[in-house]
């Protein structure tokens, strides 16, 4: 009897879910964002989008067990330049946009193909991000803009590997599910895309595929080298399913076919502040000899104490995209004189003014090696009322007026003085002197400002005055003239003179109070220094020369909390800008 019920059960269960079959327009329905294609002509062009994304994210990953393999043998691989390869056309982006350019040509105006550059850009930065949970046993970080740790022996290695290719695999048979979804609606039919994605009866799914690839690899593996596996799985379900709506995008009613994912408003709270409660207990006891009686006395005394954090939580403004006020990887933040706010909008080449508030006030740049054109991850500081932004990819420094009037530009690749391998940070000083650092040949330069070169310093290694693997990014410069130095890879901040004498330094590996794990930038005002401890997803603040005063954040999309924080300014008031990368937007503080 309990298994004829249980028969009819799943017969009703699968009639259920076969006879709720989406009409073409209608949305997806479950846990998927987007809509079921309107026609087969919109299906194919949107199906084309969700392949190119899925082999471009097939082949950043290999590009980053390339780069663990090759780290772990004590060799250099160029991950980014796998990524991204402008000069042959040959990296991940270049093929995923040729890919979409040739789909533009019939499905040209379609949002699936609108949409496909600032998706990839946001793929681009959860993939980076999730390598952090790929790569997690304890090791030198990355460097970058890839969070996680170089494997310290084969085994490790092997087996952090074999957890990248299982999530290669997982996306391709969720991402292949969709588009049978889609397919399969277009003509009227019924597909069961959830029992496709997981199947715990039949054991097919992808998500049972994915588990046994990770049992199997728990057996002979470190045990941290599969710790995060299941929690990379279910935030890897959860990316797809809400940025299906960017891909299938078209419908009946646009609105509801749009992507789900966690979206941020501007809002204002209190100070945050921690409350410790101390009770401190007395007991006294009296004996009286005549009268054989005992009392007791029990006195309670409870004292609250309240300290306000570090900093305050203002306001925000952003989201994913290329619209005004849009951003796809947002890099770094710089503030002028007037609290005016420019942020570097690396993937989408440009770079956007507000006010301090974040209204759109205007933007310039665009894909390119001409004069205001950049290409690829671009840096941005302020001074004197001139604005100088680092193109990386094309080896140079341009400098333009606060409107984007270009006005100058230095540098070419290599080695020499006033050239560039892989220049990162940027800062100016009160003279209007440019600090750049460079992370391929590890050093900082000291310019003009019309890009005369003066000095330089820095060398690769651990020592005072030396830069790690992937290192120097941020730097920055007080009201003194001293420069203070991101050393990202050796966890540390070095402070010299303007000269590049070495004064101090301070920080080591980890997620304790004055640790790091890849700080990526460094800002100063008021006399304290801010440093985006990028992958602990927090700020730290120090006095200059180091000692601790406090920390804020957490990895999340709230207010107060980041997702691989790489840029930070300070205006003239105290306020704190950061760049909060993944979350495509800049948060705006009040540090007292």
């Amino acid at each position: 009897m309990r298994l004829e019920c249980t028969l009819l059960l799943a017969s009703a269960i699968l009639t259920f879910r076969s006879s709720a079959v989406a009409s073409p327009g209608d949305p997806f329905g479950g846990d998927d964002a987007g809509c079921i294609p309107p026609t087969a002509a919109v299906g194919k062009c949107e199906d084309g989008v969700q392949k190119a994304l899925t082999k471009y994210i097939q082949t950043v990953i290999k590009c980053h067990i390339k780069a663990a393999d090759y780290a772990e043998k004590g060799t250099f691989f160029d991950e980014e330049l796998c990524e991204s390869d402008p000069s042959t056309a040959k990296g991940a982006k270049e093929k995923y946009d040729a890919a979409i350019a040739k789909l533009a040509l019939t499905c040209g105006g379609q949002c699936a193909v609108l949409n496909a550059p600032g998706l990839r850009a946001t793929v681009e930065t959860l993939l980076d991000d999730g390598n952090g949970a790929i790569y997690g046993c304890p090791g030198a970080p990355f460097g970058g803009d890839d969070a996680g740790n170089v494997p310290t022996d084969p085994l490790t290695a092997k087996c952090e590997d074999g957890v990248a290719k299982a999530s290669t695999k997982y996306i391709q048979a969720v991402t292949k599910c969709h588009i049978k979804a889609a397919d399969a609606g277009v003509k009227g039919k019924p597909f069961d895309e959830e029992l496709c994605e997981s199947d715990p009866v039949g054991g097919k799914g992808a998500k049972e595929k994915y588990d046994a690839a990770i049992a199997k690899l728990a057996l002979g593996c470190p045990a941290c080298s599969t710790a995060n596996a299941s929690a990379l799985r279910a935030a890897t379900e959860v990316d797809i399913e809400c940025h299906n709506g960017d891909i299938y995008c078209d419908g009946t009613t646009p609105s509801a076919c749009a992507a789900n994912c966690p979206t941020t408003t501007t809002s204002t709270t209190s100070p945050p502040t921690s409350t410790t409660t101390t009770t401190t207990t007395v007991t006294t006891t009296t004996s009286n000899t005549t009268t054989t009686s005992t009392s007791t006395t029990t006195t309670t005394t409870t004292s609250t104490t309240t300290t306000t954090l570090v900093c305050q939580f203002l306001t925000k403004w952003g989201s994913a995209g290329s619209g005004d006020g849009q951003f796809a990887n947002p890099w770094d933040v710089a503030v002028d004189g007037s609290g005016n706010v420019y942020v570097a909008d690396s993937s989408n080449n440009r770079i956007q003014k507000f006010t301090d508030t974040g209204t759109f006030l205007m933007k310039w740049g665009s894909l390119g090696s001409g004069d205001g054109q950049f290409n690829g991850f671009v840096s941005v500081a302020v001074g004197s009322g001139n604005v100088y932004v680092g193109d990386t990819t094309n080896q140079r420094m341009q400098k333009f007026t606060d409107t984007g009037t270009f006005l100058t530009k230095w540098g070419s690749g290599c080695c020499g003085d006033g050239q560039f391998s892989n220049l990162w940070g940027v800062a100016v000083d009160g003279s209007g002197n440019v600090f750049v650092s460079d992370t391929d040949i590890r050093r900082i330069q000291k310019f003009t400002d019309t890009g005369t070169f003066l000095t330089k310093w820095g060398s690769a290694g651990s020592g005072d005055g030396q830069f790690g693997f992937g290192s120097p990014q941020g730097v920055a410069v007080d009201g003194s003239g001293n420069v203070y130095v991101a050393d990202t890879n050796n966890n540390r901040i070095q402070k010299f003179t303007d000269t590049g004498a070495f004064l101090t330094k301070w920080g080591s590996a980890g997620s304790g109070d004055g640790q790091f794990n890849g700080p990526h930038d460094v800002a100063v005002g008021s006399g304290n220094v801010y440093v985006a401890d990028t992958f602990n997803n927090r700020i730290q603040k120090f006095t200059d020369t180091g000692a601790f005063l406090g920390a804020f954040g957490s990895f999340g999309s709230g207010n107060g909390q980041f997702q691989g924080p790489p840029g930070l300014a300070v205006d003239a008031s105290g306020n704190l800008y950061v760049a909060d990368l993944s979350n495509s937007r800049i948060q705006k503080f009040s540090c007292p």
